[in-house]
């Protein structure tokens, strides 16, 4: 089925090349119709499935991307506040300058070294 696509042709070479090797042949002749109608069914069934996986591998990467630019803002940030430490400022003016909370500028600036 490769060579002639997910197709209705395809199928319907299918059941072409069953019939030649006399492959459940009878059943064919009498239910040709339905056969397709089952086959065309399970097409667009794996169709849809690869679609919703597609789509949900690219929603993944979006929120990924989001996940990873809100990171590196926030990192930013605390380098912002490690400079404007090192200026003198206070904590809670870092705070409100950056937008903050108070406990994450003291957070980021816990253990950090400031030379003056």
């Amino acid at each position: 089925m490769r060579l002639h696509g997910k197709t209705r042709n395809a199928v319907l070479e299918t059941i072409r090349i069953c019939k030649d090797k006399n492959v459940l042949k009878q059943y064919l002749l009498e239910r040709e119709k339905e056969v397709i109608d089952i086959m065309m069914a399970l097409f667009d069934q794996q169709k849809a499935v690869e679609q919703f996986g597609y789509e949900m591998k690219e929603e993944g990467r979006a929120e990924g991307h989001r996940e990873g630019h809100a990171e590196g803002k926030l990192e930013e940030k605390k380098e912002a506040a490690i400079n404007m430490k090192a200026e003198g400022m206070t904590e809670s003016m870092i705070a409100k300058i950056l937008d903050v909370g108070l406990n994450i500028v003291q957070e980021w600036l816990a253990g950090t070294v400031v030379a003056r």
